[in-house]
């Protein structure tokens, strides 16, 4: 069934990064904001381990539609957008000062093809 909210995923443990994950934060905002207890918090290493552990059925992860898109296995889950306040997140692109050379230019260019923002949404997967 769809995840329309946290109330639909009550109780499910959460797989995660550590607390200064900033997606953990907006799950744990998303919960918090419908006052939905969220389940336990599994950290874990790894956007494929997170993957494995949801492929398995042993809970929820959120990660960005464009990091899912790159894993193996992507296709055994179902994928739920958030909606609302929660649905887009901005990404920042950091670089040391005087590193800036062909290959980061050209993969800069490429994410900018055709857009004049680059947005992702944020996909919670179950």
């Amino acid at each position: 069934p769809p995840v329309r909210g946290p109330q639909d995923v009550a109780g499910r443990a959460v797989f995660t990064f550590r607390r200064s994950c900033a997606y953990r934060t907006r799950l744990e905002t998303w919960f918090s904001h419908e006052r939905v207890a969220m389940g336990r918090a599994i950290e874990i290493e790894s956007y494929q381990g997170m993957l494995a552990c949801v492929i398995a059925g042993s809970g929820v992860a959120l990660m960005s539609e464009s990091m899912l898109d790159s894993l193996p296995g992507k296709d055994s889950v179902s994928v739920h957008p958030l909606i609302g306040p929660f649905a887009t997140a901005t990404t920042w692109l950091m670089w040391r000062k005087g590193m800036l050379g062909a290959n980061l230019n050209a993969w800069i260019d490429l994410q900018q093809e055709g857009k004049t923002e680059v947005r992702q949404d944020a996909r919670a997967i179950a």
